[in-house]
C-alpha cells in the first residue's frame, strides 16, 4: 500500500523537475548547456527549484525548506526573494 507521504514526495519531485527543466529551457536548452565547461551550478538550481515549489505550492516555512534542501535559512530567503525578471 502506498503511503500518503510517498505520494506527496513523488508529487513534489515531479513539480520540481518541471520547474528545473523550465529553467534549463530559459537558459537555452540542453544543447546550450553542452557549451558550458563547468556545470557546478546545476545542483544550486535544483535546490532553488525545490525551495520555490515547497514555498509556493506546499506553504512550507523558510526553516522547513532550509532543513529539507540542506541550505541555510538565509539562503532560502535570498532564493525566495529574488526577482524572477532580474534572473532572466
Amino acid at each position: 500500500m502506498i503511503k500518503e507521504s510517498e505520494v506527496i514526495e513523488v508529487n513534489i519531485e515531479a513539480r520540481v523537475q518541471k520547474l528545473f527543466l523550465n529553467a534549463i529551457e530559459l537558459l537555452g536548452g540542453l544543447k546550450q548547456l553542452c557549451d558550458y565547461r563547468s556545470l557546478t551550478w546545476l545542483p544550486a538550481l535544483a535546490r532553488a527549484a525545490y525551495a520555490v515549489v515547497l514555498k509556493e505550492e506546499y506553504n512550507k516555512t523558510d526553516d522547513e525548506i532550509a532543513q529539507e534542501v540542506g541550505l541555510s535559512k538565509q539562503s532560502v530567503r535570498k532564493i525566495l526573494q529574488s526577482n524572477p525578471e532580474l534572473v532572466k
